[in-house]
């Protein structure tokens, strides 16, 4: 292996507020260190012990994907939910959650013997005894003392920490939201890592790693870590921020304003949702906003990882197939100036009028806030002129992004141009996104519109409430809301007491 050797006396331990100034004081070094080459592997969500995750067997298949094409990672930077911790739709008892652990940091061993394996808690990982936030003592228990071995040095109960390898620092966050102190400590220690890696000549890569996104970049729904953003922001050297949490694959760069570009790499890991559909056609991007985005690529989710491979100022990072090929790869020395060197989105989306159409659906995803009214009508959907029954009201809160409710349409209607009209009998305030007809023609092969490239709002989109977040034990509940996760200038309103009238074309 390149050398372990190099990595481990490289290794600088930053954990909870101590320790940080050591980055600082390396100042002195000025121009004195020889550069080599470093090389680290990134892993999304893994989740042991979930019934459809494969954990065991893709943790195998991931090492001989990495001995095959020749990767030798000096780290390997795991990006939380190492374990399930859940049962159905709650979390398993502490005696439980105590087993996962033991098993899955085992397993994690067995396959790495002698690869440093570095965690960054997830909200799984925090799950126990019952309770969403009830997995501190098995933390403390068994990922503290597996990470301190790792490392080589102690983190003082805390569950975020840096170490230092090469010309590069790395950051490892905790799944923020779990423990007001903590965040709070966490925060000063991020901005005093960040401050003093900037002022040190020694170091010329920061990586950050977090569960969660700075931003949602298709996902409407609570994000704990999007106050960490201009924190990230603020710092000249970081090159890259991992994360996972939604099991997809994208790579997107905001552009901060007062502050500088951050890139995000979202990893899939074991246990990818949308497996190879084309995002760009049939999701709206909503984050960052167009006026922020700097890049934005959206690799096939499928079972995978990232390799970053930094060689002086020039950066590599390749999202790879387990067992398959590269699916993304990308080269830059600061993230506003990103050069994509291949990008395999999954399966292709056909876009033609098809000549001979079976069936005909109009996909789209509702919210209404009062959702659980009992009584009146519905919006009415008019296709062409021609009703087309009525939208249903969301069950759940919007979260997500699925097609997770489709009507059937009249094939004969479907034109190039096509009309769709959602009446408004109530004057209610709704929002429609991620709007498109699929036709599916003679051989079974889905022809899609394109995307209406608007969330659609019935009356103004300020005056609609986004009612979920995370109840959290110490300060309640934090609500998200729609101007945080959808951008004002991706939102078109409609009047509350007309109809919604769109248009829908195939190219």
């Amino acid at each position: 292996m390149r050398t372990m050797k190099r990595v481990l006396t490289a290794l600088l331990l930053v954990s909870g507020m101590s320790g940080f100034l050591h980055a600082a004081e390396e100042a002195e070094e000025k121009g004195k260190m020889e550069y080599s080459e470093t090389c680290f592997a990134v892993i999304g969500d893994i989740h042991y012990f979930n019934a459809h995750a494969s954990a065991q067997e893709r943790m195998r298949a991931l090492r001989e994907d990495l001995r095959k094409k020749k990767f030798a990672p000096d780290l390997i930077c795991q990006v939380g939910d190492v374990i399930e911790n859940q049962e159905g739709s709650d979390p398993v008892s502490g005696e439980e959650g105590a087993r996962q652990w033991r098993a899955a940091l085992k397993d994690i061993k067995e396959v790495f013997p002698s690869v440093p394996f570095l965690i960054a808690a997830g909200n799984h990982d925090w799950y126990g005894n019952r309770s969403w936030f009830g997995g501190w003592e098995n933390l403390k228990r068994y990922l503290l003392p597996f990470l301190e071995k790792e490392l080589g040095a102690p983190l003082n109960g805390q569950t975020f920490y840096s170490l230092r390898c090469g010309d590069s620092l790395f950051l490892f966050t905790n799944h923020v939201g779990m423990n007001a102190g903590m965040d709070v400590e966490q925060r000063e220690w991020l901005k005093k890592s960040l401050a003093a890696a900037d002022a040190n000549p020694a170091i010329r890569h920061v990586w950050g790693f977090g569960h969660c996104g700075l931003w949602n970049v298709n996902y409407v729904r609570f994000n704990e870590n999007a106050g960490l953003l201009p924190v990230f922001a603020a710092s000249r050297k970081l090159k890259g921020y991992f994360t996972g949490h939604v099991h997809r694959n994208n790579i997107t760069v905001w552009r901060t304003p007062g502050g500088n570009p951050v890139l995000q790499a979202v990893a899939a890991g074991f246990c990818p949702e949308s497996a190879g559909v084309v995002q760009e056609a049939r999701f709206l991007t909503l984050n960052p906003p167009p006026s922020a985005r700097a890049y934005a690529a959206f690799p096939e989710s499928c079972p995978s990882y990232c390799v970053v491979v930094v060689n002086g100022e020039e950066i590599r990072l390749r999202f790879e197939k387990i067992g398959g090929p590269c699916i993304g790869e990308i080269r830059y020395k600061t993230p506003d100036r990103i050069e994509e060197l291949s990008m395999m989105p999954g399966k292709q989306v056909q876009q033609v009028l098809p000549e001979e159409v079976k069936k005909l659906r109009l996909h789209l995803y509702p919210y209404f806030p009062e959702r659980f009214l009992p009584h009146g009508k519905n919006p009415e959907i008019r296709f062409n002129g021609v009703s087309a029954g009525m939208v249903a009201r969301n069950a759940v809160t919007w979260h997500v992004n699925h097609f997770r409710y489709a009507v059937e349409l009249p094939p004969e209607l479907l034109k190039k141009s096509n009309t769709v009209e959602f009446t408004n009998p109530r004057r209610e305030f709704f929002l429609i996104r991620d709007c498109q007809l699929e036709a599916v023609d003679s051989t079974g092969v889905s022809h899609f519109s394109a995307l209406y490239p608007k969330v659609i709002s019935a009356g103004n989109h300020r005056n609609i409430y986004m009612n979920f977040g995370l109840i959290h034990p110490e300060c309640g509940i934090l609500h998200s809301s729609l101007e945080y996760n959808v951008p004002d200038e991706l939102i078109e309103d409609f009047p509350i007491d007309e109809p919604v009238r769109i248009k829908l074309e195939y190219p």
